[in-house]
């Protein structure tokens, strides 16, 4: 249908409604006053409107308009309606506007709303501006708000010192710069999700009421958040920053305000290229950073934060700064790679947590109270971990993780309502300083780890009841001497492989500690090596104490856990005839078996007294098997006849006396008393081997036993009065 074509088209009597449709006009003219203006399907060169003309409502559907100033200008204008249409600009700047509507339309140049009082819907929507949209200094008391979605703007949007009652939503838009200082959303939120902006995002000094939504939001330039309250929550999820991000509040540039959070901030699977700056913030709900990447620094001084803290599977490429800060609630390091971590002065009312994450440079928590309690497992931390001067409530819990350089826990102070601290499954490559420390703790426990340089932990006070050290590495030494524990029998070692740990006596004086190491020492599964260096200190530390029973015990065990080791490591090595004959017969044999069982290692008299009874009996036994080769004295001969010990015949007597000698029968009595005599080199001449005698061998034999274990008994029994004298 072809539209109808005007050079000129007047209206010089006032109407009520007026519809121009289809038409092609090169100048439209109003010289009377129009309750409604429709222009449809139709395309309009230049609109003069005569001064003094009102027009309350204008509706714009698929026209084409090349000069609209003075539409837009007339008087009591309340009601603007644009759809499909192409429209040079629109200025309604300082009016009083019921609604307006802009849709599915194009803007050659501006939309001017400068200090406009809408009392309804303002609506653009799928609209291309190739101006900008200006808001400033605008009031909109409609529930509804603002709607300016899925628009391009080539140039700005600026909403600063404006108030709107309802939504603020400009979501799905792209434009140059968002400025809205001073900007308040009273109860409807602020949107710019999956928007894109291309300049620099200013939102300073502004009150938002309800949930702000960024998110998807990217920024391609920096962004100032700052002295902002936001009183639900601040979604940042799934957006990338791609300058410098500051929240922060800076008391000395505006005071008696500051940023603040009433619901929470996320920033999940966001990407921030620049900084991010959040210095002096109130955030009363949760905090979350999960999946998110951050190039830049991130910094949140002296801020508060009562809700969770959570920062899971996120990469800070350069320092994380949280010095000065307070969490109310849980803070949870989870799965994050950073450059540093600063937590210095921080309060941490929950347990602060720390698990399969990597801090390549530094991890500083220094002057911190962690009243929940501080836990890491499975970290790695490749530069210094430093405590120092801190205090922890609850629990202190080292778990699996790896320390690359030095582990600080100088000046660490406890209090009694710390439960436990536990060391445990760790690798510390560098100095472990636990040096002047107050700690009040129900058990402290250090088990399985590794120190590969200093383990310092001296002028401390240790108010604990027990301290237990099991299956510890240590390559240096490892000084107690200026520490004081509250109780003397507090110290528990287990499966501790360094000889040189170093203990003053008075911490060791009571009896319980030495029955404690006595029991833990006795585990079986251990290595027999790691046992052997364990005794071996023992011994020392019972000497220091006289309390050389203990003593004893020790050395015995030493030297048992390292005839085993030998034993091991003899039939470890590539097999030979000579090494197995070694292992077999000497090491177990002969060492272990005889001088283990038998003779106590020379150290235990019991053993000696057993081994040396069992020896007499054996060779009693032997030599009432052998009566034959026994002789007995004249005198006693004639002792044992006249007693009927031995009976003989008349023909006998009158005989010689080797004729009825093998009537002699030896009872077991009499082979013991004969044994024993032998063995004790106390042999009364009674009873005697014959000349070349097969049992002579035996004898000899007997008697060397007789005289080692002899000397043995006697050295042992000497030794134990001369150390107790």
């Amino acid at each position: 249908m072809s539209k109808k074509k005007a050079e000129t088209f007047q209206v010089n009597e006032s109407v009520s409604d007026l519809c121009i449709a289809d038409m092609e006009i090169t100048e439209l003219i109003i010289s009377a006053d129009i309750g409604v203006l429709h222009l449809e399907n139709s395309t309009i060169a230049c609109i003069v409107i005569d001064e003094g003309i009102t027009i309350p409502t204008v509706k714009i559907s698929n026209c084409i308009i090349t000069d609209s100033r003075h539409l837009f200008g007339v008087d009591k204008l309340t009601t603007v309606s644009i759809s499909g249409s192409s429209i040079e600009s629109i200025d309604l700047s300082n009016m009083n506007i019921q609604a307006f509507t802009l849709i599915h339309s194009r803007v050659s140049g501006n939309v001017l709303l400068t200090g406009c009082h809408i009392t309804g819907e303002i609506t653009i929507s799928s609209t291309r501006i190739q101006g900008c949209i200006r808001l400033d200094s605008a009031s909109i008391m409609c529930p509804d708000g603002i709607v300016c979605t899925h628009n391009t703007i080539q140039g700005n949007i600026e909403l600063s010192d404006t108030i709107v009652k309802g939504q603020s939503d400009l979501s799905h838009s792209e434009m140059n710069n968002l400025t809205a200082n001073d900007f308040e959303s009273r109860g409807g939120g602020f949107s710019l999700a999956h928007s894109k902006v291309n300049g620099k995002l200013q939102l300073q000094n502004s009150v938002i009421d309800g949930i702000a939504d960024f998110n998807g939001i990217v920024v391609c330039e920096n962004s100032d958040v700052k002295y902002t309250v936001f009183h639900g929550l601040f979604d940042a999820a799934n957006s990338k920053w791609l300058g410098n991000l500051n929240i922060s509040y800076y008391a000395g540039e505006l005071s008696g305000k500051r940023m603040q959070f009433k619901s929470g901030i996320h920033f999940d699977n966001s990407y921030i290229k620049g900084d991010l700056l959040a210095h002096n913030t109130v955030n009363n709900g949760e905090m979350l950073f999960i999946d998110a990447e951050i190039l830049g620094k991130y910094e949140q001084t002296n801020s508060q934060i009562s809700g969770i803290a959570v920062f899971q599977r996120t990469k800070f490429a350069n320092t994380v700064n949280f010095n000065g800060s307070r969490f109310h609630s849980q803070f949870l390091l989870d799965t994050i790679k950073a450059k540093n971590i600063q937590l210095d002065r921080t309060y941490h009312n929950d347990c602060a947590t720390i698990k399969n994450s990597e801090i390549n440079n530094f991890f500083h928590g220094r002057d911190s109270h962690f009243a929940g309690g501080l836990k890491i497992s499975s970290s790695w931390f490749h530069g210094e971990f430093v405590l120092q001067g801190s205090s922890i409530d609850a629990e202190l819990i080292v778990h699996n993780s790896t320390f690359h350089s030095e582990f600080h826990l100088k000046k660490l102070t406890t209090f009694p309502r710390l439960k436990l601290i536990e060391i445990s499954k760790s690798h510390f490559d560098g100095i472990a300083d636990l040096s002047n420390t107050n700690i009040t703790a129900d058990m402290t426990v250090l088990k399985d780890c590794y120190f590969g340089r200093k383990f310092l932990w001296h002028e401390s006070i240790l108010n604990v009841p027990e301290i237990s050290f099991i299956n510890l590495e240590f390559s240096s030494i490892v000084d107690f001497r200026a520490t004081e524990f509250s109780l003397p029998n507090c110290l528990s070692l287990t499966r501790v492989t360094t000889e040189n740990i170093l203990l003053t006596r008075d911490q060791l004086q009571n009896a319980l500690y030495m029955a404690k190491i006595k029991g833990d020492m006795k585990e079986k599964a251990w290595r027999y090596e790691r046992n052997a260096e364990t005794y071996h200190w023992t011994k020392d530390v019972f000497a220091w104490n006289r309390k050389y029973s203990d003593q004893d015990w020790a050395i015995y065990n030493y030297l048992r856990e390292n005839t085993k080791k030998n034993i091991c490591k003899g039939l470890s090595r590539p097999l030979g005839i000579s090494r197995v004959m070694k292992a077999v017969f000497v090491d177990y044999l002969g060492i272990y078996l005889f001088w283990r069982l038998a003779c106590g290692f020379g150290l235990r008299l019991r053993y000696m007294i057993g081994a040396s009874t069992l020896i007499i009996g054996m060779f009693a036994v032997v030599y009432s098997m052998n009566p034959d080769q026994l002789v007995i004295c004249d005198e006693a001969y004639n002792s044992m006849i006249q007693s009927n010990q031995i009976q003989i015949t008349a023909e006998e007597a009158d005989a010689p006396r080797e004729n009825y000698q093998t009537a002699f029968t030896v009872n077991m009595g009499q082979s013991l008393e004969f044994s024993a005599s032998i063995f004790t080199a106390m042999a009364s001449g009674a009873m005697f081997t014959k000349i070349y005698s097969p049992l002579n061998i035996l004898v000899i034999t007997e008697g060397l036993l007789g005289v080692l274990f002899t000397t043995l008994f006697i050295g042992s029994a000497i030794r134990k009065v001369i150390r107790t004298v």
